[in-house]
C-alpha cells in the first residue's frame, strides 16, 4: 500500500485536478477548508457539485436487482432512506417505485409508483392518492386539512376504524 498525504498550512486549494483548460474553470478541488467543488473552483458548501450543461449533476444507481438504489440521511435524530427498489425487489413491495423510508421506525413512510399513484402508509397506492391508516371520529382524522389564514379552521376526513363509518367534518377548533 502507498500513502498521498497533502498538507495544506495556508490558505490555498490543498488539490486541484484540472483538464488542458488552464486555469480550468471546472475544476474538482478540494479547498483549505476541506471543502470539496466538482465543476465549481469555489465550493460554497463542503460538497459542491454545480454544472452548465442540463445534465443530471448526482447519480446513484444499484445494479442489483433485487435491491435498491438509495441515499440515507441521518441527522441527529432520526435517519430516512430515499431511493427506487430495482425491478424485482421484493422485501418492501417497491420495485421501480421511489420511496421515503423511515430507518428508525422501520416504517415505509412515502410510496410513488411507477404509475404516477401516491401512497402515505402503504406501498401499493391504488389510486393517485391512497392513504392508509386507523383513526377515529374524535380523534385522529386520515386526513387533515387546514386553512392558511385560519389554521384553527379544518376539515377532518376519515374512516373510523373502531366503529366501521366514514366522516367529513368541518371543525374550528378551540369553539364547542
Amino acid at each position: 500500500w502507498g500513502k498521498l498525504s497533502i498538507t495544506n498550512t495556508g490558505t490555498d486549494p490543498s488539490l486541484i485536478i484540472e483538464d488542458s483548460a488552464t486555469p480550468d474553470s471546472t475544476p474538482f478541488i478540494v479547498d483549505a477548508s476541506g471543502s470539496v467543488g466538482i465543476g465549481t473552483a469555489s465550493p460554497s458548501n463542503l460538497l459542491h457539485v454545480q454544472s452548465t450543461s442540463g445534465l443530471p449533476l448526482f447519480r446513484v444507481q444499484g445494479t442489483t436487482a433485487t435491491a435498491y438504489s438509495q441515499m440515507i440521511f441521518v441527522g441527529t435524530g432520526q435517519s430516512y432512506n430515499v431511493g427506487v427498489g430495482n425491478a424485482t425487489e421484493s422485501t418492501y413491495g417497491v420495485a421501480d417505485d421511489f420511496y421515503l423510508f423511515d430507518s428508525d421506525s422501520s416504517a415505509m413512510r412515502f410510496v410513488l409508483s411507477s404509475a404516477g399513484d401516491v401512497g402515505i402508509g402503504t406501498t401499493s397506492p391504488t389510486s393517485k392518492l391512497t392513504l392508509t391508516s386507523d383513526g377515529t371520529y374524535n380523534g385522529t382524522p386520515q386526513l387533515l386539512i387546514n386553512g392558511t389564514t385560519n389554521p384553527l379552521k379544518q376539515l377532518l376526513v376519515g374512516f373510523d376504524t373502531s366503529s366501521d363509518f366514514g366522516f367529513l367534518q368541518p371543525v374550528i377548533q378551540g369553539s364547542s
